[in-house]
Order: structure tokens, then sequence, then C-alpha cells
């Protein structure tokens, strides 16, 4: 009966878990400077949303969840010169076979950085800057560039306007897509479990074997 209750539960428990791993997330990163940077990242999903905003150097933080509004307290981080001295004489050197630096191996990682990206690629990219230089001829040197790049590549989602009166820079400018956990978990597993990592993995194994003295 007690072990039929533990099944249950992690029955259970996997099925929430699966269940936020195949549902989409919608991210969003809003941003402005002008003076210092201000933004706001948003994840959201059903039941819950986050929210994370940085204004006037005030950095807030909250989770909703179904309509319940939780702040997150931000942590204090504490970096002492002593603590990173101690840190840096622990900190054990991590070596490598060099031949494992091949082709073919650069290749497998660059394919799996590229469907990375391709999986976390914003739907939408806005940036509009505004720029002014003291001397105008560096002016029209950036807006010389920037239609060179535009004619080049007619959707670059990027505008770019001169302030010709004065030094000046203001940019704003908005990302936003999905996310799906579960495609990233599956191109994770694919790439660690290939047998070309595998290989890989076992080549570190057996160079670092040695400098662990194993009794």
């Amino acid at each position: 009966m007690f072990i039929n209750i533990i099944l249950i539960a992690l029955f259970i428990i996997f099925l929430i878990i699966l269940f936020f791993l195949i549902i989409p997330y919608k991210y969003s990163y809003q941003f402005v400077y002008d003076n210092g940077l201000s933004y706001i990242i948003t994840i959201k999903t059903y039941p819950f949303v986050y929210v994370k905003t940085k204004k006037n150097n005030l950095i807030q933080k909250y989770i909703k969840i179904c309509g319940y509004q939780k702040t997150l307290k931000n942590k204090k981080e504490k970096k002492q010169i002593d603590d990173v001295v101690d840190e840096q004489k622990e900190e054990k050197k991590f070596d490598f076979p060099l031949n494992i630096i091949t082709k073919n191996n650069i290749i497998h990682i660059i394919i799996f950085v590229k469907d990375i990206i391709n999986l976390i690629r914003p739907d939408s990219l806005n940036i509009k800057t505004i720029i002014g230089c003291q001397d105008p001829y560096h002016n029209g040197i950036l807006i010389a560039y920037y239609y060179s790049f535009k004619n080049a590549y007619p959707k670059l989602p990027i505008n770019l306007s001169i302030n010709w009166k004065q030094k000046y820079f203001h940019s704003e400018g908005i990302i936003s897509g999905y996310i799906l956990p579960i495609q990233i978990l599956l191109r994770l597993l694919t790439f660690i479990f290939s047998i070309r990592t595998l290989k890989v993995l076992w080549e570190v194994i057996k160079y670092q074997l040695p400098s662990l003295n194993l009794k």
C-alpha cells in the first residue's frame, strides 16, 4: 500500500514536470538606454509569469501564479578578497588531451550551438537607436555604414538615426519569442549521448585518471 502511494506520487510529479517541459514559454526583453539602462524581462506560460525590471538602478523581481503575486528578494552578493584568494588556491587546474581538438569535433559542437540558437531564436526583434557624435564627420561615417548594411540586409531590425546637434546616445528595443524546454532538453541529451561526445568524454577521463592518484 505504502509503495503504491509512493509510485502514484512519483507518477504525478513526473506528469507535472512533463507538463512544464512541453508547454511553450513566451519571453520578452524590453530595454531603454538613456544615461543608464532600464529593462523589463518577462517569461510567461500558464499558469505563471516571471518579471524582472530595472529602472534607476533599482531592480525588482516578482512571480505571479494564478493571479497571486509574490515579490522576490534580491540576493546581495558579498565578495571578499580573502574568499577569492582562498577559492583560487583551492582551484585545480583542468587539463585535457589536445588530440580531442579535431575538425570533426569542432563541427560537432558548432552544429549543436547552432541548433540551440535556432531553438531560442526570437520571433520579433526591433531596435531603435539615436546617435550623435561631437564631430559631424563621424556621424556621416556611421550613417553611411548603416545604409550600406541596410541595402545589403533590407530586413535588418535596427533603425539608426543621427542627432547632428549634440553628442547623444539613446537606444530602445524589444526582443521576444517562444521557447519549448522539451526541445532544448532533447537536443541537449542527443548531444551528450552521441557517440562522438561520449568518445571525447572517455578520452578526457583517461587523460585525467593518472592525475587523480586513485588508490
